[in-house]
């Protein structure tokens, strides 16, 4: 929590720590809020790709919200479908519908205020 922090002293308005396994951390800088988001329960067979998988779902958040918490789950479950499975394509099967039925169900599980409705 403390590197968090620190890495916003360099200029982010918010900033993100993957912790591989154990989730990620988010800093929101211009309200002062830390969040420990945790990983989607799946098996990982293959880590290869999981971190640009979670900047990518990421970056789609924040654009499609605004929201650097609602981002990270977007990054979280972007990087739960690459992991499942080796190769770059497995991923590609997966829909919208997909992506936001385990957003449903990480919101659930992760100790954050509030419900994810609609963006």
């Amino acid at each position: 929590a403390d590197a968090v922090r620190q890495l916003h002293t360099f200029g982010p308005a918010v900033t993100v720590v993957k912790c591989g396994s154990g989730g990620s951390l988010v800093y929101d800088g211009r309200c002062d809020q830390l969040w420990s988001v945790p990983p989607y329960p799946t098996v990982a067979k293959d880590t290869t790709g999981a971190g640009d998988a979670y900047c990518g779902g990421f970056l789609v958040g924040l654009v499609e919200t605004g929201d650097p918490l609602r981002a990270a789950l977007y990054g979280t479950i972007s990087a739960s479908f690459v992991i499942e499975e080796f190769g770059a394509l497995y991923a590609l099967q997966f829909t919208r519908d997909d992506a936001e039925r385990r957003l449903q169900e990480l919101a659930a599980l992760a100790p954050i205020p509030g419900n994810l409705g609609p963006p």
